[in-house]
């Protein structure tokens, strides 16, 4: 039952009682205490324990309401705590929170000590929860970029990292001020240093202190080589990009593939005799060149200087041309690494 119902039910209670007794019991009674002596007609003697009794109650019933209250108050408070950290660990934050309920705390330490992460598509029907899973399904498996200031995560964190990383792949301009705020090496960097290659200027290219990836130092040769660029890149670049890179065998071959639909055949050709000249490992792109540009004769003589067991597919491909089979050198490769 309610306080009000309560209040309400006592209130028609003691006035029926009152009336009751109004009407059946007559005269006075006198109550002496500590000296002093009250008199009041017996109706009302009868009435008043019934009042006493209720204030008590209501006494009672209040304190009792008020300690619920505060502990429930503090469960509610309690979980919103929890919720907030559920929410910080799955933005990859490790924050100590109080808490008032020990049930609650051990629930915390445990999250604490958990590697936790919400699936795709989490849905557990509380907001402030639901809505940050949200945004990392939108950010990690969709590619999404969203505005997360909100959170306030540090640059390092996984998922601004990658939200950033969303945002050069949708905004490429924007990889030229990210490259802006890189004072060391990391995968959000590496990212818009690799796309910065696509169009950015090869001046500012050259002075960023960031190691490209084998795939992008071949993109970046290509892209500034040939007459139609602004700039062209110097043999001395290509010979340290590749130096730097730890070109193989097959990454000189991709550059050679690439620079054959750049490049003029005697640039072509002069480029990798310098590079072979100076790496062993770019001897077979310039076999490869000699050999897609038909200069035979020389292609021969690399081969005829290389050991038994070396650059086999380039002399089975020269056996195959003089028994007067019509194949392209790249599609003999490619059908050889099926």
């Amino acid at each position: 039952m309610s306080l009000k119902n309560y209040t309400l039910f006592s209130f028609i209670f003691v006035c029926l009682v009152g009336l009751i007794a109004m009407f059946n019991v007559t005269g006075e009674y006198s109550f002496s205490f500590l000296g002093w002596v009250y008199t009041l007609p017996s109706a009302v003697w009868v009435v008043v324990p019934l009042i006493v009794f209720f204030l008590a109650t209501m006494a009672h019933m209040s304190y009792y309401g008020l300690v619920n209250y505060l502990k429930i108050n503090s469960y509610k408070h309690d979980f919103e705590t929890l919720t907030e950290q559920i929410s910080a660990k799955f933005l990859g934050h490790e924050e100590e929170r109080e808490y008032k309920n020990a049930e609650f705390k051990t629930l915390a330490d445990f999250i604490i000590q958990s590697d936790i992460k919400p699936k795709s598509r989490f849905k557990l029907n509380i907001p402030k929860i639901d809505k940050v899973a949200e945004t990392i399904h939108k950010i990690e498996d969709l590619g999404e970029f969203v505005d997360i200031s909100k959170y306030r995560l540090s640059k390092e964190n996984p998922l601004m990292q990658k939200n950033m990383e969303n945002r050069v792949v949708l905004e490429p301009k924007y990889a030229e001020e990210v490259l802006k705020s890189c004072d060391k090496l990391t995968g959000l960097c590496q990212k818009a240093f690799d796309t910065f290659v696509e169009f950015g200027d090869l001046k500012q290219i050259r002075k960023l202190d960031i190691t490209p990836t084998k795939a992008i130092a071949i993109k970046l040769i290509g892209r500034f080589s040939g007459s139609d660029e602004e700039y062209e890149l110097d043999k001395e670049y290509v010979k340290e990009l590749c130096a730097i890179t730890k070109f193989a065998k097959e990454d000189y071959i991709g550059l050679a593939k690439v620079l054959l639909k750049k490049l003029n055949p005697d640039e072509t050709l002069e480029l990798f005799f310098i590079l072979s000249r100076d790496n062993i490992e770019a001897t077979g792109a310039y076999i490869y060149v000699n050999l897609e540009l038909e200069v035979i004769d020389r292609a021969k003589e690399l081969l005829a200087q290389s050991g038994d067991d070396e650059f086999l597919e380039f002399k089975a491909f020269l056996c195959l041309k003089e028994k007067g089979r019509n194949l392209r050198l790249s599609s003999f490769l490619e059908a050889l690494q099926k």
